[in-house]
């Protein structure tokens, strides 16, 4: 917390790149720390959105907020949408949270980003991989999503016959008494 008020002070209004990343490398160790607090409000002196996004969307996910992670990774997707780092934290946090649309829209973005991003060889090889990971589970969850609305319209048609032989079993019922 004591150096704070002095990163604070040196990068107000500045726009400077070192003095960015110093307060990101200050982010990353008081998130790594659990001074979640210390971290936002230094994160709202980074003047570049995609950083921010990319420093609010590990800080949230890092608390706990799962939610709020995607929501900061998926703003600064608006901003730069071929941003590898920003689509594999939003592709995982949708995987994560069972989202099957958004998890399928942020591995395209991914997949995007990686195919116009200069890499080494052997980050390639890694993104690669990570991508091929999070592909294979977004399309598993696009399929237990499938099977979800086919059991659902199941039920539902399963429910309505019932109802309507419950409806055609108290009318004969009706009849019936009626009769007597």
């Amino acid at each position: 917390m004591k150096g704070l008020p002095l990163l604070l002070g040196l990068v107000a209004g500045a726009s400077d790149l070192s003095a960015q990343g110093e307060v990101l490398r200050a982010v990353a160790e008081a998130r790594e720390e659990g001074r979640y607090g210390e971290a936002w409000r230094l994160l709202e002196v980074v003047e570049d959105p995609v950083q921010r996004a990319k420093g609010e969307a590990e800080l949230l996910a890092a608390s706990g907020d799962l939610g709020g992670a995607l929501s900061a990774a998926e703003r600064g997707l608006e901003q730069a949408p071929g941003e590898i780092e920003l689509a594999w934290r939003a592709a995982s946090i949708s995987i994560t949270l069972g989202d099957a649309a958004r998890s399928v829209r942020h591995v395209g973005n991914l997949e995007a980003g990686l195919a116009t991003a200069e890499l080494a060889p052997e980050h390639r090889a890694a993104w690669a991989s990570s991508l091929r990971g999070l592909s294979v589970r977004a399309d598993e969850l696009g399929v237990l999503a499938d099977k979800k609305c086919s059991a659902i319209r199941r039920a539902r048609w399963i429910a309505l016959l019932l109802i309507a032989l419950s409806m055609g079993s108290l009318a004969a019922l009706h009849v019936a008494v009626g009769r007597r």
